[in-house]
Formats: C-alpha cells, structure tokens, sequence
C-alpha cells in the first residue's frame, strides 16, 4: 500500500512538473505574428496559412491550402487579403513581432494546379527591409497575383518557427 502511494504522489509530481512552462492552446495561437501588407494608402491583414511555430515551450504544426487548389478560398483571400499595386510599384509588409528573414513567392492568379495536384513551382522577388518593414517591388503587370511571405522567427528567446502567410496583389 505505501509502495502505491509513493508512486501515485510521485506520478501527480510529475504530472504537475509536465504541466509547469506548458501555455494554453489559445495562448499559443495568439503568439503568432499576424502581417499586414501595406500598398501606397492601403493596408490589409495577410490570411496566416500554416507553418510550425513554438512559444514558450509548446509547439504546433498547422498546413494551409495554397489559395490556387480553391475558387472560393481565391475569393475569399481576395476580399479579405487583397492590395493594389502595379509592377515596379513596392509593397510592404509589416509584422506584429519581427521576424529574422522573410521570402516572398508569387504565382500568377490564374495558375491551374498540374494534374497530380502539385501546385507549380512559384517564382520569387526579392526583399529588403527597412524601418521595421520588409518590402519588395511588384515584379508582374496585367494580372492577379498571389503571394505567399513565408516568416522565419529564430533569435527570439520565447518564440520561434516558420510561418506562411497568403495575399492577393491585384493590378492597380
């Protein structure tokens, strides 16, 4: 009897230990940076798409469609998530926590995804950063694009991961 005793406290013990550091998952999907995408007078929130993201010690992994798979997820990215810019015109991006480095990928958006459901490889454009904002100039003309940011955050102490985020350039 004391033998199952000592190993009931010492399971609770561990239990409680497992816990201590551990966030709720609403903390930690609150952790996540959201980006906005600034154009001339324009701003709009960027739809969070998925990567794999840790806050103090809890972590998820979340994968996001990419908008060319879904008519209406197009529709929706682009009434939700959408800015006006012409080629050669720069768009910003803004986030709620810096991140360490991002890269942008563009397609245009009548891209069809290939008969065994890959979407085509994107093309990329090059980003700079400047006055807490990461920016890149509009590298297409006559056409929607989407775009996808993709976030890395590395060098902060209670958070880290890589995050993708999706935006609809529309031709101004």
């Amino acid at each position: 009897m004391k033998k199952k005793l000592i190993f009931a406290l010492a399971l609770c013990l561990l239990m409680v230990l497992s816990a201590c550091g551990q966030v709720s998952i609403e903390e930690l999907q609150a952790s996540v940076p959201s980006m906005a995408v600034i154009s001339g007078s324009q701003q709009v929130r960027a739809s969070l798409a998925g990567g794999d993201w840790t806050y103090k010690k809890s972590s998820f992994v979340a994968d996001g469609a990419n908008p060319l798979f879904s008519e209406q997820t197009m529709t929706d990215l682009k009434e939700s998530s959408s800015v006006s810019a012409a080629a050669g015109e720069e768009v910003g991006m803004y986030f709620s926590v810096l991140p360490d480095a991002v890269t942008v990928t563009y397609w245009s958006a009548d891209t069809a995804v290939e008969e065994n459901g890959a979407v085509p490889a994107g093309e990329t454009v090059e980003v700079s950063y400047g006055n807490d904002v990461f920016s890149f100039i509009m590298p297409v003309a006559g056409q929607d694009t989407v775009m996808v940011a993709t976030a890395t955050w590395s060098s902060h102490s209670d958070r880290s991961g890589t995050m993708d985020y999706y935006f609809i350039v529309t031709q101004g």
